[in-house]
C-alpha cells in the first residue's frame, strides 16, 4: 500500500519474543536502507486482567519491556554511527497511575518509561534521542471490550477533559513529532497522549 502511494517501504516480519527475529529486523533494515534513523517500539500485549500468574507476568514482560531493551541495544549503535536518531518507546497511561486490573502490563510500561530516561542519558552525547509515549484510551481492537462497557466509558469520559477516546492518528502524530527535527531538543521524556486523563480531578 505504501509503495503504491509512492513511498519507499520494505516489510520484515518479526516476532519480538524471538531474538533472531529482532536481529534479522535490524540487519534487514541496514541491508535495505544502509542506516537506522528512527525506531518505534510498539509491540505489546495486556496479559490476563487481574492475574499475578508468573507465566503471564513473564510473557508480558518479555513482549512489553525485554523486547524493547533488545531492539534498542541492536539499533541505537547504528543511529549513533550515522550521527543521531530518534527512538520512540510505547509506554502507557497505566505506567503513570496505580492499576489493579492489568498488573504486569502497567509494571512493564512503567519500566519502558524508565528505560527511555536511561537510554536518553546513555546515548544523548551521540545525538540519539529516546522518548516514551503514554497513550490513554485509544480506539483499537485491544480496547474494544472497554469501549463496549457503558459504565466504564461514562466514568472515563468524565475523567477525560477532551471528552473523547483517542485515535491511532493521535498517537501517530505524536510519533511523527518525536521523529522529526521539531523535537530535536526533547529527550528522556514520557509524553501522555490521553486527552488530559492523567491531569484531571474528574470534574
Amino acid at each position: 500500500m505504501l509503495c503504491d502511494e509512492g513511498h519507499v517501504a520494505h516489510g520484515i516480519s518479526c516476532d519480538v519474543s524471538h531474538a533472531p527475529d529482532m536481529q534479522g529486523l535490524v540487519d534487514g533494515t541496514m541491508a535495505r536502507f544502509g542506516s537506522v534513523d528512527i525506531l518505534v517500539c510498539n509491540a505489546g500485549i495486556t496479559g490476563t486482567a487481574g492475574s499475578w500468574s508468573l507465566d503471564d507476568f513473564d510473557r508480558v514482560m518479555a513482549i512489553n519491556l525485554r523486547s524493547i531493551v533488545a531492539l534498542t541495544s541492536l539499533a541505537l549503535p547504528y543511529m549513533a554511527a550515522r550521527g543521531g536518531g530518534s527512538a520512540i518507546l510505547m509506554s502507557s497511561l497505566s505506567a503513570m497511575r496505580g492499576n489493579g486490573a492489568i498488573n504486569a502490563y502497567a509494571l512493564a510500561k512503567a519500566g519502558v518509561a524508565q528505560l527511555a530516561r536511561n537510554l536518553a542519558v546513555q546515548w544523548g552525547p551521540q545525538n540519539v534521542r529516546v522518548n516514551a509515549l503514554a497513550p490513554g484510551l485509544i480506539q483499537t481492537p485491544l480496547s474494544a471490550p472497554l469501549m463496549a462497557d457503558k459504565e466504564f466509558m461514562a466514568r472515563r469520559m468524565q475523567m477525560t477533559p477532551l471528552r473523547r477516546v483517542g485515535t491511532v492518528t493521535d498517537v501517530a502524530a505524536a510519533c511523527l513529532f518525536l521523529a522529526s527535527p521539531a523535537s530535536s531538543f526533547i529527550t528522556g521524556q514520557q509524553i501522555a497522549v490521553d486527552g488530559g486523563t492523567s491531569i484531571t480531578d474528574g470534574s
